[in-house]
């Protein structure tokens, strides 16, 4: 039988030989009933034979099913997985186990034998359960999610204090949520020092902190000598005092920072790579005269929201990054009209080679350089900018300012007067790429504003961009012959197909390269912005 499989009928006389054994030795037990009492033992060990053969078939028969086969790998996977959905972020996290945990004991003794899935902890949770997860967990570092919530009593801070510190030096992602509570629980600050004192965060690589408790607090520091990334959610000065050597990520919400605020809060983290920074209630403006200079040598991203135009101007007046950093911004209209984001961005202008604008309920800007920099900008407008007063202003105020801009992408609902549309376009002798999205009267009004003579304006202009803009067809033709007369003929266009209205006839003689481009998927936009 060696090498082949066990058929049907083999299986059958293995069975009935064994049925037979059992009824013989039934009948010896039956034989001294006399003494049945002293064979109860035998009857019990026959039983547990049978029990341990059927539990035997059924196992053998599960290996046999699709759920079966998984190997050890996969169904250590799939657990995970279940734990991660249990331990996903959420507004109160409870520790327990997935019922997956229990499906057979198969799972469950990987279950156990994993470390790894026991190494997320919550606190507040049972001891019993608390010292169950700690233990099967190991000497792993562990995360943990730690709330005052729930708590059995209000004042019981050791209910969680105490098992927070044995934990401390083995915790590499630490979740906090702290609220106020009737009232009577203490803030944050003095929960930290009270139970973990100078104890080291040896492990702690992760720092996710929301405070929101409203009762005054104090400045406290934690010994997080390997922390990287650092979330705070509250109130400015309960930010904890923390190791910044090999802090690289920091993302901060809190109200009323203002740009001083910020930049002393830049300052203390030197290395950073990535940064977020949410200021949601910005305070009126103060003097910028004497704020401190900050340098981040290895940024890679920042973002900075939300602020009056003019402070946001303050904060990156006085920040260094690197050339190839992606920043971030968000403003709102500033009530004192200190500034517009216009002025703001054409104040930079000089650094970029391309611009592009958006213009919807906000409006964005965008510049991009070729080294790889780019600044974007939304900027949050009031009420009554919405309707369309806004969009005659901002290109006049941009030309103000000295530029290096090459490439300009437009999707705007209207455009500026002709007067100053032409005054635009002459002082953009640099122009070689434009994009506009726009409706087909104001198009018209580019197309005349182009045609200004003796000086033809953007003379070094090679492409034109109208992808999902409408047209007239003899009008398009009238622009790009007058290109072509005067010596500055387009050398690209680029346009969506059944746009043009008349067609547009044959214009290869005007042009150098013509792309027609499918229409919009009905869930597109095909904003210029996404033009390239």
């Amino acid at each position: 039988m060696s090498g082949s499989l066990t058929t049907g009928a083999e299986i059958a006389h293995l069975c009935t030989t064994f049925k037979k054994q059992v009824a013989e030795e039934i009948s010896s037990i039956r034989q001294q009933a006399p003494v049945l009492r002293a064979h109860d033992s035998r009857l019990v060990n026959i039983e547990q034979i049978l029990y341990g053969m059927d539990q035997f078939l059924k196992e053998q028969r599960n290996l046999c099913t699709p759920i079966g086969r998984l190997t050890d790998e996969i169904i250590l996977e799939i657990l995970h997985y279940c734990m991660g959905t249990r331990t996903a972020h959420e507004e109160e996290q409870r520790l327990a186990l997935p019922s997956a945990t229990f499906l057979c004991k198969r799972w469950r003794e990987l279950a156990i034998r994993a470390r790894s899935l026991w190494s997320h902890l919550v606190l507040p949770s049972s001891p019993a359960l608390f010292r169950l997860f700690r233990d099967r967990s190991g000497a792993l570092p562990v995360s943990l999610y730690l709330t005052n919530r729930g708590l059995p009593e209000v004042h019981e801070m050791d209910f969680i204090g105490d098992p927070f510190c044995q934990l401390a030096s083995r915790i590499s992602h630490l979740d906090i949520r702290w609220a106020t509570i009737d009232g009577e629980n203490p803030p944050l600050s003095q929960f930290l020092t009270d139970h973990i004192r100078q104890k080291a965060f040896t492990y702690l690589k992760t720092l996710d902190m929301r405070d929101e408790h409203r009762g005054r607090t104090q400045s406290f520091s934690l010994n997080t000598p390997a922390l990287q990334i650092l979330r705070f959610s509250g109130i400015r000065f309960r930010i904890p005092q923390v190791q910044s050597e090999n802090l690289v990520e920091l993302q901060y919400r809190c109200p009323g920072l203002g740009p001083r605020g910020i930049l002393e809060l830049l300052s203390g983290f030197p290395r950073l790579e990535r940064c977020s920074i949410e200021d949601y209630k910005p305070l009126p403006r103060q003097g910028g005269s004497d704020l401190p200079q900050v340098s981040l040598t290895q940024l890679q991203s920042i973002s900075i929201k939300s602020l009056y135009v003019a402070q946001m101007r303050d904060i990156v007046s006085h920040l260094q990054t690197p050339s190839s950093a992606t920043i971030d911004l968000g403003t709102y209209e500033d009530h004192l009209f200190e500034m517009e984001p216009e002025d703001f961005i054409g104040s930079l202008l000089f650094s970029f080679d391309e611009l592009r604008i958006l213009e919807r309920q906000h409006i964005y800007f965008a510049l991009t350089s070729e080294g790889g920099r780019s600044l974007k900008l939304e900027h949050e407008m009031e009420i009554e900018h919405k309707e369309g007063q806004y969009d005659c202003i901002w290109l006049s105020a941009i030309i103000a300012h000295p530029s290096s801009v090459s490439r300009i992408a437009l999707d705007v609902p209207k455009l500026p007067s002709l007067r100053e549309l032409v005054k635009v376009m002459q002082s953009w002798n640099l122009i070689t790429h434009i994009s506009i999205r726009t409706e087909a009267a104001y198009l018209e009004r580019l197309f005349t504003a182009l045609e200004e003579t003796p000086n033809t304006p953007c003379p070094l202009l090679k492409s034109l961009d109208c992808r999902g803009a409408r047209f007239s067809g003899p009008r398009m033709t009238r622009f790009l012959e007058f290109r072509r007369d005067r010596g500055v003929a387009l050398q690209e266009l680029k346009f969506t197909k059944g746009f043009s209205e008349p067609p547009l006839g044959d214009i290869s003689s005007l042009v150098g390269h013509v792309m027609v481009a499918d229409p919009p998927h009905p869930d597109q936009d095909g904003s210029v912005q996404y033009h390239s």
